[in-house]
Formats: structure tokens, sequence, C-alpha cells
């Protein structure tokens, strides 16, 4: 219960002193856009897999979770702005811009064609196909959420994990033709790999 309380209470905190002007308790005090259900099981997971190598869309609390808990991670933000920001607060450099021209609320891009979602949707094959570690956890909370899942698809191993976020949304139960749950808080779906056919992906 205490839990519960503290996390809501940082959320509204920092939503106060940011209409103030005020960002030096920023770190200290963001807490990812989720319910409280889905903060445990994403903290619970990244801290059984802290040897896991983490990939993330859609930077934030998130962000901040991994990198307290001293992960390897990348994260890719659309907003230039916000990953500036997150560099800032995090005092590095993991947070990268994915150029895909202006954006609006929440890093959503003015002009969506072809060019832009592949650029959002391949911004982790770099690290999947040359990654070192046993295990990878890619979460993904930001754009092109179903796209980038099957684009990976055949970069993941059988120990590799995929996380999606607002897993409600009907768009998104596409997916399921190429991951099985594992797992699912609310929203938040732990996703395993299934083995098919190319010709689904």
């Amino acid at each position: 219960m205490l839990g519960y309380i503290v996390f809501h209470a940082r959320y509204k905190i920092k939503k106060y002193l940011n209409k103030l002007g005020v960002h030096a308790l920023d770190r200290a005090l963001m807490v990812p856009k989720m319910t409280y259900r889905e903060y445990r099981l994403f903290t619970s997971f990244l801290e059984a897999n802290r040897s896991a190598f983490y990939l993330e869309s859609g930077s934030g609390g998130s962000t901040v979770i991994a990198d307290t808990m001293g992960l390897n991670y990348h994260s890719y933000e659309t907003s230039a702005g916000y990953a500036t920001y997150m560099n800032a607060l995090l005092k590095g450099k993991n947070v990268n811009h994915i150029p895909v021209g202006d954006v609006v609320k929440y890093g959503r891009p003015v002009h969506v064609n072809a060019a832009v979602t592949q650029k959002i949707s391949t911004v982790f094959d770099n690290h999947l196909s040359t990654k070192k570690n046993a295990k990878s956890i890619v979460f993904l909370d930001g754009r092109c959420r179903v796209l980038t899942a099957l684009h990976i698809h055949s970069l993941l191993s059988k120990e590799d994990i995929v996380m999606m976020h607002d897993f409600h949304r009907q768009k998104y139960q596409d997916v399921l033709h190429a991951y099985d749950v594992m797992q699912q808080v609310d929203t938040l779906v732990c996703l395993k790999k299934k083995k098919v056919s190319e010709k689904m992906m």
C-alpha cells in the first residue's frame, strides 16, 4: 500500500513542479506512465534480468529505472528535444534520437510514410545482430510497436523477451501471430517469439 501511495505521489509532485518550471528533481520523481501493477511487473522483471541487454523505444521513467539498475541499455526516441532532455537527466548518451522530421505530443511524427516507419522499426537491428549478451529485453512503448516487433522477430533468440505496453489496443493484437504471451498485468505484456514461417513475417 505504501509503495502504491509513493508511486502516485511522485508522479503528481513532478507534474506540479514541472508546471512551476522546476525540473531539478525530475530524475528522483520520474516514474513510467503505467499503472502501479504494471510498474511492479516491469521493475521486478528488470531486477531479475540485470545481466540482460535492454533496448527500448520510447524513453522516460522506464529508462530511469534501467539506468538506476545499471543495465546495459540503449533507448530510442523520436523527439529530439526529449532525447536531449533525457540524456541530460541521466548524464549519459544512451537515449538516441530517431530523425523522423517534425513531431507532436509523445513524439508522434507529423508526416508518416514508409521511410519514417522503416527508420523507427529498424533501430534495434545492429544491436540485436551483433549482441554478445545471452538475453535481450526489448521494451516497445513508442511508435510502430507492431511493425517493430514483427521486424525484429528473426533477430531474437529463444531466450529474448519483448515487452509491450498498452496491449489492450486492438491493433497490437497482431503480434500474437508471431509471439506467445508469457505474462501480462493490466496492459503490460511479456512476449516470447513463436517459431513461424517466413511467409508470415
